[in-house]
């Protein structure tokens, strides 16, 4: 069965897109990974959103075509939609120009959309062993390869960071929403609600270069995920359930709470420090896989850190949605009351 799937992929011609912006230190390696995978893309398409140097060079290579953009950055939907319009491959494959992909990461992929005519997209997982290894950048690239590894196969959401689609499927629903702030996610949404499946594939790896510090991290996942995916939910256009967005991830944020509930409330009563160590237990167990992989990724330190930077996570990510899901509701219902008054008086 998986030599017919691997022998069905070999035939189906691909395109891989990667919208590049400020990606000088990266973009060479991510090309010069995509060029020696074992299957081998038709066509390398690079969107050029600006401050990359070296794109004369990257556009000399067999295979490679640079699209430049001369005017202000558009952003990666914009760019991988004009990328995309450039081939006529029956797969478009997206990655990230701060990803190397594994040498057999698109024959995976490829093998696994080849098992069902269903399947319009299917996607991958960073490795664990990302470039940079200072602790958080450790923590977050590691945090997104256990979560992916973890994750149901029949997803419920895509992912361009190596992500692979049906171009007919793609532009039947009018590629990535240019305006969404997280265009993969609804891109994923609306592929599951033409009837399409989305597969998560763990072992289609790719090795994460981006070096991430604490408040770039935190703004990031505040500012690039948590409110335009609790905005993208609140309105009724997302699933929930799926990733980060797990049972398991919920049911960790509300750990989280009680755990600092209970360590705020040690200065009232020694009560609160039993109570501390049963949450704390219970939080430790739920993410045990999470923090084992930082020990012998990063030793002790990178361990008590992760641990430390995942409950903030939890926090943080979990009041952004809550705070936002609330002031649409209010916003919705406030409307709605304008609404009925205007019409009443009239």
């Amino acid at each position: 069965m998986l030599m017919s799937k691997i022998e069905a992929a070999e035939k189906v011609g691909f395109a891989v897109v990667v919208p590049a912006y400020n990606a000088t230190d990266t973009l060479s390696d991510c090309i010069q990974a995509i060029l020696s995978a074992t299957r081998k893309p038709h066509e390398v398409i690079v969107f050029h959103d600006g401050l990359t140097d070296g794109i004369d060079q990257i556009a000399g290579l067999p295979t490679v075509k640079v699209i430049s953009n001369p005017g202000r950055p558009v952003g990666p939907a914009k760019g991988r939609n004009a990328a995309a319009r450039q081939t006529d491959c029956e797969i478009l494959v997206f990655v990230d120009a701060d990803v190397l992909v594994a040498k057999d990461a698109f024959q995976i992929l490829l093998a696994e959309l080849a098992g069902d005519r269903q399947i319009l997209a299917a996607f991958g997982s960073y490795d664990q062993y990302p470039r940079v290894a200072r602790r958080a950048a450790l923590y977050a690239n590691l945090r997104h390869h256990w979560v992916h590894q973890n994750g149901e196969r029949e997803a419920g959401t895509f992912w361009t960071g190596l992500g692979a689609v049906r171009a007919r499927a793609f532009w039947s629903i009018g590629g990535f929403d240019e305006s969404s702030g997280v265009e993969d996610i609804d891109l994923g949404t609306r592929l599951l609600r033409a009837g399409g499946r989305i597969r998560l594939v763990p072992e289609a790896l790719g090795t994460h270069c981006k070096d991430w510090s604490v408040l770039l991290l935190w703004r990031t996942d505040i500012f690039r995920r948590a409110i335009p995916w609790a905005k993208h939910l609140a309105s009724g256009d997302g699933i929930a359930g799926h990733l980060n967005g797990s049972s398991r991830e919920r049911l960790s944020a509300v750990v989280a709470y009680l755990t600092v509930a209970a360590a705020a409330g040690c200065f009232l009563s020694n009560w609160c420090a039993v109570a501390l160590v049963i949450f704390a237990t219970v939080y430790l167990y739920l993410n045990f896989g999470l923090f084992r992989l930082l020990l012998q990724r990063g030793g002790i330190s990178s361990m008590l850190c992760g641990i430390v930077l995942h409950l903030i996570y939890h926090i943080y990510a979990s009041a952004v949605y809550a705070s936002v899901t609330v002031g649409m509701h209010l916003r919705s219902s406030m409307r709605h009351v304008l609404h009925v008054t205007y019409v009443s008086r009239n």
